[in-house]
């Protein structure tokens, strides 16, 4: 009896293994909202000002590894190119240098069985802040959400939609962009900074 069912038991779990071992990489572009800092000052300034971070594209790559049929661990970098503005407080806006943001982050990925696979991505990590001018890296904490869907072309290839929502935790007196005209901006209270980041991108499946 023995003999027949260990047979059985191998092929029943075959599926399971390879879905078990199957990875995911999507290159995408998307388009971020949102970002900046208020209530920031200078050194030798006590006039508080905000600094603004312009829209634009994003670019970045996700892989994924599959640990079951429903979850996956997830590996992000998410970079957008930007400009910096401020803000001063009679409401005049002054560029002030081009500037990156780039996320690192890992996390987990819950997804649906249909056809189109929608899915939620909690994620955690790394923000990185730079402008031309800064010699020092700016590191700080973040969270992000992600609700999407996918869906399969074939056995190599899909695509990925998706909204990410990211919160950067800046702390009061942080000194942030210095690489500015201004010098280091100072932060003069705790905030989250929030990026709401529209994507699209094709999976490549192995």
């Amino acid at each position: 009896m023995l003999r027949f069912l260990f047979p059985i038991l191998a092929l029943a779990v075959l599926p399971v293994q390879a879905w078990a071992q199957r990875v995911e990489i999507t290159p995408f572009v998307g388009y971020r909202f949102g970002g900046g800092f208020s209530d920031v000052t200078t050194s030798g300034s006590t006039t508080s000002r905000d600094i603004g971070i312009d829209e634009g594209l994003s670019l970045g790559i996700v892989l994924d590894v599959s640990l079951s049929r429903l979850f996956q661990l997830e590996l992000l970098f998410d970079r957008q190119d930007s400009h910096l503005n401020r803000e001063d407080s009679d409401g005049a806006e002054t560029p002030l240098a081009d500037g990156k943001v780039n996320y690192y982050h890992i996390g987990l990925l819950f997804q649906g069985k249909s056809t189109i696979q929608p899915f939620v991505a909690i994620t955690t990590g790394a923000t990185h802040f730079r402008t031309p001018e800064d010699t020092d890296d700016e590191w700080r904490s973040s969270l992000g959400i992600a609700l999407g869907g996918k869906t399969r072309f074939n056995e190599w290839i899909g695509a990925r939609l998706q909204a990410r929502l990211v919160g950067t935790y800046i702390g009061s007196d942080d000194e942030l962009l210095c690489g500015t005209p201004d010098g280091c901006y100072t932060k003069l209270n705790d905030t989250i900074m929030r990026q709401l980041d529209l994507s699209g991108g094709v999976i490549f499946h192995f």
